[in-house]
């Protein structure tokens, strides 16, 4: 039987105090993995997310085959799958719907 190689990664983003957009995360590779809201989240009851096909390239707004933005309803604490889209790029950011009140620091896991 052969063995198919896979690879994890953890890590975190923020989004600096009074910004809505997170650091770039790099994921190529990658085709499924979740992000979890920090507990005291201040960033506002949706997440949505621009991509780039490289983690120094021009990121924009993810939209889907509807042209609807591509996002996330959010709660404190809670963990979310990343929509099978945003993994299809090689790099993403997170974009809250309001600006934080604090830095947040978002955690992540990517599988491949």
């Amino acid at each position: 039987m052969e063995t198919i190689a896979s690879y994890d990664h953890n890590g975190s983003t923020t989004i600096a105090a009074g910004a809505t957009v997170s650091a770039a995360v790099s994921c190529p590779g990658f085709v499924r993995g979740a992000f979890r809201c920090p507990t005291g989240w201040s960033g506002g009851a949706s997440v949505s997310f621009q991509v780039a096909d490289a983690i120094d390239g021009t990121f924009s707004a993810l939209h889907d085959s509807a042209n609807a933005l591509v996002s996330q309803n959010v709660t404190a604490d809670r963990w979310y799958a990343f929509p099978a889209a945003v993994l299809a790029a090689r790099a993403f950011k997170l974009v809250a719907v309001g600006a934080t009140g604090a830095i947040e620091t978002i955690l992540y896991v990517l599988k491949g």
